[in-house]
C-alpha cells in the first residue's frame, strides 16, 4: 500500500494532478463584459428621463431590472423593464399607472424581480401602497396576480397577507415560493402556482419546530428558493437576521408540530449545531440565506465565535457538505476577505457569483465553478473605455449558467447595468484519445484514465481537478465537460491541448462510444472510439509511456538504474485500464476503506518471468481508475533494466517499460 505523499511521484506523468485538495484554483475562462443601459440611456417615449437600472436578473435570454429615477439621491421604482441579453428589444413590462389585475392601478414596485423560463415575478404596489405578488411574461403580456393583501393566509382564513419580502420570493417556471407577513405572523413561507392557483403554506408561526433550546422554538421562516421543484428556506428561532440564536435551512415543508423540548432539532438540511467545512473551531453556525441549484443547496453562513464564514454547499441527496469560498481562501487578485459584508451570492447550474469588498473601498465580483474561482469584474477594470469604480452585490437571480448580470458605477456613469458572458471560442477539436499511462491510442476500458488530445479543449492555462458535493472528482472544470456517450466523465486536468478524464464505468458492455468535449458553450467536438474489457497501461517515470517505470522500491525510494530493486524484494507500480472492478467502480470516487480489485485478475512478468503479486487493486487515496500492483522481483534474473509487462486476460500493457534490477 502507499499513501498520498508517495503518490505524488505520479504527478510527473500529468494524468494525476495533485491528490490532496488545496485552495480554489484560478478559473481560466475568458468573459466578455458589456454595458447594456446606464444613467445616460434615454427612456423610450412616453417615459421621461434616463434609466437608473437596479437589481437586475436574467434567465440567460432576457435581462429584467427595476428602473429608478433620481429623487434627492433615492430611486423611485416606477417601472420594470426587460431587454434581450444582446442589448436589443428594450421594453417596459409594467409601469406606474398600468392596470392592476382585479382593478386599480400600479403606483410603484419593489426591488429584485425574478425571471426564469421566460416568466418575471415581482412585487407591485397599488395606489394605497398595498403590496402584491405578480407575474408577467418576459416578452411582455398580461400581468397575473399571484397573491395580494386581499388574499387570506392558508390555515388562517380570517387573516390576510399584509406584506411580502423583497428578498423573499422565487419560482422555477411552474411554482412560486414567497415570504409573506400577516397580523401575528411576522414571516412565513408559502407557495402558489404561477397562474395564481394552489396557494399553500410551507411554514409559518403556526408550525413551530424544535431548535436546540426549549425556550427558542423555530417559528420565523423566510428567504425561500426553488429549483426544479427542490425547495429550501431559512428558519430562525429569533426571527431576525444575524442574531446569536439557532437557525437552520429546511428543504421540506414543515408540518404543524409543537416543540416537545427534547433538545433535538427538527430535521433540516443544515443547522446551527453543525460546523462549517474549513472552520478551525465551532460554536454556533449562523445562516443568512440559501439557494437551491437542482440537488445542491448553496448557502451563506458564519461561525458566531470565530467569525469564519463564506459560501458553502450541500448535496441534499447525499448530505455531503463542501465549501465554495470563505474567509480562509484567497481570492484571485484580491486576497482574503472577512465574512461581514462579503459573499452575497447567486447560484445556477453549478456556478456561483459573489461580491467581495477589499482595502481602499474596492469591490469585485467573482465566479466560482467546479472548485475554481475567477474574478469577473471589479474596481479598476475598464469596460467600454471606462474604468469601473465599484460593482454592486448580485441579486438572487443574477446568474444563468455562467452568464452574470450586475450593476455598478464607472468613471463615465454613476450607475449602469452590465452583462458578463463566456467569450465565444472557435470550439474544441479532438485528435486522439490515449491511455494516460502508456500514451497509446486504441480501444478504451471502463475506468481507464485517458488523455484526450487536440486543440481548443479548455483554458490556455491548465486547471486541476475539483471535488463535487459528494467528495468525488467533479465532471466539470473551468467550463470543460467530457461525455462518453451519455455518461459525464470525472476530470483530473483540463487545458487547451489536453484533457485528462476517467472513462465512466457505465460504458461497460458497449462495443464503441462517442467521446464529446464541451467547452464554454462552443460547438462540441466528438470522437468515436472502440470499447474493450481491459486495456492496461503502466505509468512511466517521465510520463512518456516507455523507459523507466514509475516504480517504488521496497524502502520507498524511486526505482532507477542508480537505485535498482533487489531480486526477491517487493516493489510498487501503478497503472490504469484494468476495466471493471469488484465491487463495481464508482465514477470519481476516491479509494478509502474499500479497495476494489480488478474483475479480471492481473499478472506481471519481469524479463519474461512471472512475478508473485502481493496486492492488486485500487491505489489508496486515489480516484477510481488508478490501480496499484505490489509484486516481488523474481529470483534468477540478470541485472539491469528489464522489461515489465502487466497482463489482463489477453490484453497486455505497453512494451518498452522497464524496472531496474540488481
Amino acid at each position: 500500500m502507499v499513501d498520498r505523499h508517495s503518490l505524488r511521484f505520479l504527478i510527473q506523468i500529468g494524468a494525476i494532478l495533485g491528490l490532496t485538495a488545496g485552495p480554489a484554483a484560478l478559473l481560466a475562462q475568458n468573459f466578455t463584459v458589456a454595458a447594456i443601459v446606464d444613467d445616460k440611456t434615454p427612456r423610450p417615449s412616453p417615459w421621461p428621463g434616463t434609466f437608473y437600472p437596479m437589481t437586475p436578473a436574467t434567465d440567460g435570454n432576457t435581462i429584467v431590472f427595476n428602473h429608478g429615477n433620481s429623487c434627492a439621491g433615492c430611486p423611485a421604482l416606477d417601472s420594470i423593464w426587460a431587454v434581450d441579453v444582446t442589448g436589443g428589444n428594450l421594453r417596459m413590462l409594467v409601469g406606474a399607472g398600468n392596470p392592476l389585475p382585479g382593478g386599480g392601478q400600479f403606483s410603484s414596485f419593489d426591488l429584485s424581480p425574478v425571471v426564469k423560463s421566460g416568466i418575471v415575478m415581482f412585487v407591485g404596489f397599488d395606489g394605497n401602497s398595498r403590496p402584491g405578488l405578480y407575474a408577467v411574461p418576459a416578452a411582455g403580456g398580461t400581468v397575473v396576480k399571484l397573491v395580494d393583501t386581499n388574499t387570506a393566509i392558508p390555515g388562517t382564513p380570517s387573516t390576510n397577507f399584509i406584506g411580502f419580502d423583497r428578498a423573499g420570493f422565487d419560482h422555477d417556471g411552474t411554482t412560486a415560493v414567497f415570504t409573506g407577513k400577516g397580523s401575528g405572523i411576522p414571516t412565513g413561507v408559502y407557495s402558489v402556482k404561477l397562474d395564481g392557483t394552489g396557494l399553500a403554506r410551507i411554514a409559518d408561526t403556526h408550525t413551530p419546530v424544535n431548535s436546540n433550546s426549549c425556550a427558542f422554538p423555530v417559528q420565523g421562516y423566510s428567504r425561500p428558493s426553488i429549483s426544479n421543484t427542490r425547495l429550501a428556506f431559512l428558519g430562525q428561532a429569533n426571527n431576525s437576521d444575524y442574531g446569536f440564536h439557532f437557525s437552520a435551512i429546511y428543504t421540506q415543508a414543515v408540518s404543524a408540530a409543537a416543540p416537545d423540548c427534547g433538545g433535538v432539532p427538527t430535521p433540516s438540511a443544515v443547522n446551527s449545531l453543525q460546523g462549517l467545512p474549513g472552520a478551525s473551531s465551532h460554536d454556533l453556525t449562523i445562516f443568512d440565506f440559501g439557494q437551491m441549484d437542482n440537488d445542491t443547496l448553496v448557502f451563506r453562513a458564519t461561525d458566531s465565535y470565530s467569525s469564519f464564514g463564506g459560501i458553502f454547499a450541500m448535496n441534499v441527496v447525499s448530505g455531503v457538505l463542501s465549501r465554495i469560498a470563505d474567509s480562509g481562501i484567497g481570492l484571485p487578485d484580491f486576497g482574503t476577505v472577512g465574512y461581514l459584508n462579503n459573499y452575497l451570492f447567486a447560484a445556477d447550474a453549478g456556478n456561483v457569483v459573489f461580491q467581495a469588498h477589499g482595502a481602499g473601498g474596492k469591490t469585485a465580483l467573482f465566479l466560482a465553478s467546479a472548485g475554481a474561482i475567477q474574478r469577473l469584474a471589479g474596481t479598476g477594470d475598464v469596460i467600454g473605455g471606462s474604468a469601473l469604480v465599484s460593482v454592486d452585490a448580485p441579486g438572487s437571480d443574477a446568474i444563468a449558467g455562467a452568464a452574470v448580470v450586475f450593476t455598478g458605477a464607472s468613471a463615465a456613469s454613476a450607475h449602469a447595468l452590465y452583462f458578463a458572458a463566456p467569450a465565444a471560442t472557435a470550439g474544441p477539436s479532438i485528435l486522439t484519445v490515449n491511455n494516460a499511462a502508456s500514451n497509446q491510442s486504441g480501444a478504451i476500458a471502463p475506468g481507464e484514465i485517458v488523455a484526450v488530445k487536440g486543440s481548443g479543449l479548455g483554458p490556455a492555462d491548465g486547471v486541476g481537478y475539483a471535488l463535487d458535493p459528494n467528495g468525488r472528482l467533479s465532471t466539470q472544470a473551468a467550463g470543460v465537460q467530457v461525455l462518453f456517450d451519455e455518461f459525464p466523465a470525472p476530470l483530473v486536468y483540463v487545458s487547451q491541448s489536453q484533457v485528462n478524464a476517467i472513462v465512466p464505468y457505465g460504458i461497460e458492455g458497449r462495443s464503441s462510444v462517442t467521446v464529446t468535449v464541451k467547452y464554454q458553450g462552443a460547438p462540441p467536438a466528438t470522437f468515436a472510439v472502440a470499447v474493450t474489457d481491459s486495456a492496461p497501461g503502466i505509468f512511466s517515470a517521465d510520463s512518456s509511456g516507455h523507459g523507466q517505470g514509475a516504480i517504488l522500491n521496497f524502502d520507498g525510494s524511486y526505482n532507477s538504474s542508480s537505485d535498482p530493486a533487489a531480486q526477491g524484494s517487493m516493489v510498487q507500480m501503478w497503472g490504469t485500464g484494468e476495466g471493471q472492478t469488484d465491487p463495481p467502480g464508482v465514477d470519481g470516487q476516491f479509494a478509502n476503506g474499500v479497495y476494489p480489485k480488478p474483475r479480471v485478475p492481473l499478472s506481471v512478468t519481469v524479463g519474461g518471468v512471472p512475478a508473485e503479486i502481493g496486492y492488486q487493486g485500487a491505489a489508496p487515496a486515489a480516484p477510481a481508475g488508478l490501480f496499484q500492483l505490489n509484486f516481488k522481483i523474481p529470483a534468477g534474473l540478470p541485472s539491469g533494466d528489464l522489461p515489465v509487462v502487466v497482463h489482463s486476460g489477453a490484453a497486455t500493457s505497453q512494451t518498452g517499460l522497464t524496472v531496474a534490477v540488481r
